[in-house]
């Protein structure tokens, strides 16, 4: 059974990375279709479900590495997003930057100072809302809603 969950998890692993890798190569750095071709499949449940697991094993350093490693990644990600796109950022790119903002403060909340939480979680909300506006305004005069 072990034998079958890592050629499993290998092969979705693989499968995520390749499809990463196109999506950003082959589509000028766009994130549109990210969803479509990753977390749509099954490929992208088995590794949630894998990792979801091998999480609850993990000692409290480990996961401040993977946390530390994930922040820097994430970082670098967003710096190259910058300069091989040489413009400003669409509303896709917005999306994903958000949810990375969304998930750190989720993840150092009880870290933060009380007045801290206020003022992230004052200017998360804000963001949110002036995001969710433009997408009902694209709704409501029926043009291309970025997904």
């Amino acid at each position: 059974m072990a034998e079958k969950t890592q050629y499993l998890t290998i092969l979705s692993s693989a499968y995520i990375v390749g499809s990463f890798l196109f999506i950003l190569f082959f589509q000028g750095g766009s994130l549109n279709g990210l969803f479509r071709y990753i977390l749509c499949t099954p490929f992208f449940y088995i590794v949630a479900i894998v990792l979801l697991n091998k999480l609850q094993t993990i000692t409290t350093t480990q996961r401040k590495n993977l946390l530390k490693t994930g922040g820097i990644f994430s970082a670098l990600f967003l710096i190259w997003i910058g300069v091989y796109n040489q413009r400003l950022i669409n509303m896709v790119e917005f999306a994903f930057i958000f949810f990375i903002a969304v998930l750190l403060f989720f993840i150092y909340y009880s870290k933060l100072s009380q007045r801290a939480v206020y003022i992230l979680a004052g200017l998360l909300i804000f963001l949110g809302l002036v995001y969710q506006t433009y997408l009902f305004n694209s709704f409501l005069t029926n043009s291309w809603i970025v997904t």
